[in-house]
């Protein structure tokens, strides 16, 4: 009798332990989600009639996610919104389509977002590619929401 409550004692704990770490995973990487706008038909007739859009990633979070995860979630959503608001202000008077996606390097632990599209030389009035990455050295989230490959301009070659 002895030997059957240790032994349903030991599984007890393990299962706790099991517990209590997968739902301190699942804190720790899904209770912040990112999303990325999919163009819309609307965009892509904006594109078409040489009207300017740009799709940015967007944060969401509950009150479980960790503070750690929701101070590098802050330094890249500053980062993102500093690059939006330099790029809209350098190009107001030219057209543009810009497009993002979100991935992570989980072997490397970097969070990468790359911004995708055309953009109006200013010296010939061509629409020329646009790329920019930025990459942090963290992961933020494993939840992420990024549009359909051919529901995009520029990401569809994936």
């Amino acid at each position: 009798m002895k030997k059957i409550i240790i032994a349903v004692s030991v599984v007890l704990v393990i299962t706790v332990i099991a517990c209590a770490g997968m739902i301190g995973y699942h804190n720790k990487h899904y209770s912040i989600s990112v999303g990325i706008g999919t163009p819309t038909d609307g965009m892509k007739q904006m594109r078409e009639k040489g009207k300017s859009y740009f799709c940015m990633p967007m944060y969401s979070f509950n009150e479980k996610a960790p503070e750690k995860q929701l101070d590098e979630m802050k330094k890249i959503s500053k980062n993102i919104e500093e690059f939006y608001s330099g790029f809209t202000a350098e190009n107001k008077d030219t057209v543009y389509s810009i497009e993002s996606k979100y991935e992570i390097d989980e072997k490397k632990g970097i969070t990468s977002i790359i911004f995708r599209g055309e953009i109006t030389d200013k010296e010939t009035g061509e629409l020329v590619p646009f790329e920019e990455v930025m990459n942090f050295a963290s992961i933020v989230t494993k939840n992420i929401e990024n549009p359909v490959p051919s529901e995009t301009n520029y990401f569809n070659e994936e």
